[in-house]
Parts: structure tokens; C-alpha cells; sequence
């Protein structure tokens, strides 16, 4: 077996391939990407809009009504979001979908992106509290996770420990790929007035170059038969509680040492 069997594409071949790949599908991917704000906008505004129309008729209770609609709305948009999100993903998976294919693949997938994103955003922010280096691991780990379930139909956290799976062995190698383009996006989007802009470009981009990297692996590892057990599920939710746990804990600690030694005063 030769290197190239067994590691992961170089980082300038990875870049060609991420921008040929953008180029052909430039229009569709950032349709996708831009129409999961919009669809958030748009939701938010209608609920909140219905709000205000009521707010007229019973003034009584405008604000409650206001804040109702306002409530409304944002779960509206979320889930109106999470479908152009689903949509814009399963895009960046597959290069045989269209605008409309990828709309209808979102849409058959709402609640379980709904559910991923989650489970990711309260494992990681969770990894983070445990003194950020634990964030920075499972970002790695669980990165791939969204394209397992847009490639694989995984859900949950079967397509979190999936991304694990792959990414162990070369965690490091993946890591050094993602801080290089998640480095340039943030230079990017610090550029004066046009770095806003040039982001709504780039993220599309970032996101195919992230695909790529996941498929990557992939081939390296085969496609693993993967059924963690509950245990090792309910593992990294505990693991993230501890998280959760840790900042009030140390905030108590310091607060109690800051209360003792005032009383000693």
C-alpha cells in the first residue's frame, strides 16, 4: 500500500479540488446557503407581523401578544432555517442535486438536523467549559457528523460517534486542515466592508472542503459498521453535564474563598 492509501489528501490538492467543485456548483450551493436566513426571516416576520396585527385589535394584552409572536417566530424560523441548512448540506454531499431535489431532501430531514445540531452545539459548548482544550477535541471528533447524516442517513448521536470513528487515527491531520480554512474565514470575514460579503462566498467553499476531508476518510476507513450502545451514548451527554457543571462550581469556590476572606478581614 502506498502513502497516499493511507493518508488524507495534501492540503493543496485538497484547496484544487474544493474550488473546482465550487465553481460547478457556485449557484446552487449559494442559493441553498443563503436561503436558510432568508427562510428564518422570513418565518420570524410573519409570525411576528401577525403579532402586531392582533396587538391592535385586543390592546389590553399588546405586549404578551408582541412577545408571542415574536416567540412564534423564532421557533418558526429555526425550523424554517434548519430546512434550508438540511438542504444547503445534502447539496454539499451530493453534486447530483438541484435547487429543487435539495429542498425536498431537507425537507424530509428536518427534524433529525434539528436533533444533530443539538446534540453537537450542547456537547461541544459543553467541551469547552471543561477549559476549552476538551472543545477544541470533540469540534474535531463530531465536525463530520452532519455529512454523515446528509451521505449515510445516521442520526443523532449514531452520526456524532460515526464522525469519531473516522476521525480516530488522524485527528491531528484533520485538525491542521480545518484550523487552516476556518482561519482564513475568520480573516476573511475581518476584512473591511467587504469581508461580510466575501464570507457569504466563502463559507459554501468551506463547507466543500470540509466535505471533502470527511469523504477522505471515508475511503481511508471503509465504511465502518458502527452501533454504539446506549452506554457510550449517554457517556458524552454526562460528559458534557460536567461540563455544564464545572463553571458554577468554580464561580461557588470563588465566591465562598472571596466571602471567607472578607469575613476575616
Amino acid at each position: 500500500m502506498n502513502n497516499r492509501d493511507t493518508t488524507l489528501s495534501p492540503i493543496g490538492e485538497l484547496f484544487v479540488k474544493s474550488w473546482h467543485v465550487f465553481k460547478k456548483r457556485m449557484v446552487t450551493l449559494l442559493f441553498l446557503y443563503l436561503i436558510s436566513l432568508i427562510l428564518f426571516g422570513i418565518a420570524f416576520a410573519v409570525f411576528l407581523g401577525t403579532g402586531y396585527l392582533f396587538a391592535i385589535l385586543f390592546p389590553d394584552v399588546r405586549q404578551a401578544i408582541i412577545a408571542g409572536g415574536a416567540f412564534i417566530g423564532c421557533i418558526a424560523g429555526f425550523i424554517a432555517m434548519f430546512w434550508g441548512l438540511g438542504s444547503f448540506i445534502s447539496a454539499v454531499s451530493d453534486d447530483t442535486l438541484g435547487f429543487k431535489d435539495a429542498l425536498e431532501r431537507g425537507s424530509q430531514r428536518i427534524g433529525s438536523f434539528i436533533w444533530l445540531f443539538i446534540l453537537l452545539g450542547f456537547i461541544i459548548t459543553g467541551g469547552f467549559l471543561l477549559f476549552i482544550v476538551p472543545g477544541i477535541i470533540f469540534t474535531v471528533w463530531f465536525m463530520f457528523s452532519q455529512f454523515i447524516l446528509a451521505s449515510e442517513n445516521e442520526k443523532g448521536m449514531n452520526a456524532l460517534l460515526k464522525s469519531k470513528e473516522y476521525v480516530r487515527g488522524f485527528w491531528f491531520d484533520v485538525f491542521l486542515r480545518l484550523f487552516l480554512i476556518w482561519l482564513i474565514s475568520l480573516v476573511i470575514g475581518f476584512i473591511p466592508v467587504a469581508g461580510p460579503i466575501l464570507s457569504i462566498f466563502f463559507i459554501p467553499f468551506m463547507m466543500v472542503f470540509s466535505f471533502l476531508v470527511y469523504q477522505d476518510l471515508r475511503i481511508l476507513k471503509s465504511d465502518i459498521a458502527f452501533r454504539p450502545s446506549g452506554g457510550k451514548k449517554m457517556k458524552w451527554i454526562g460528559t458534557a453535564l460536567l461540563g455544564y457543571m464545572i463553571l458554577p462550581l468554580v464561580f461557588l469556590i470563588y465566591f465562598g474563598a472571596y466571602i471567607a476572606a472578607r469575613l476575616n478581614l
